[in-house]
């Protein structure tokens, strides 16, 4: 008798495989499509990544992806609800993190000594810093 749990994780390989297909087609330039396609693709490399440590000498490894694929589903959740507003966010988190690890470079002695050289390229700095004068908005908008 076949066990139930691995015919529903074959079942769920299948469909998988079948919407991994369409992750190659080209979508629109939209922020909310380009991240589903990103987001789908990392799910997809996490839950390849699954099937092998779960098939492989040491299965309990396996669950150390359980979270990043939730956290991937919660995150795809949250910005289809309110697609141009959480994307908005999104992107401008990102940003801001950038922005804080180039400040927290140029203020650190040692990481400037070890790397000896300005990683960052000005431009980069000034888009970003011009890029999070919007993000007010998006935060306003957000608490409506």
């Amino acid at each position: 008798m076949a066990d139930p749990t691995v015919d529903r994780l074959i079942d769920g390989e299948r469909e998988l495989s079948k919407l991994a297909g369409e992750l190659e087609a080209v979508v629109k330039d939209d922020d909310y499509f380009k991240a589903v396609l990103a987001l789908g693709h990392r799910a997809r490399s996490i839950f390849w990544c699954f099937i092998v440590a779960l098939e492989g000498p040491t299965p309990a490894a396996a669950m150390s992806l359980l979270r990043p694929g939730v956290e991937i589903n919660l995150l795809l959740r949250f910005l289809g609800r309110d697609p141009d507003l959480h994307v908005a966010l999104w992107i401008a988190e990102g940003q801001r993190q950038i922005l804080a690890f180039m400040n927290e470079f140029e203020s650190d002695a040692y990481l400037q000594e070890r790397w000896r050289a300005e990683p960052f390229d000005p431009q980069l700095k000034e888009h970003l810093n011009f890029a999070l004068k919007r993000t007010p908005d998006a935060k306003g908008l957000a608490t409506l």
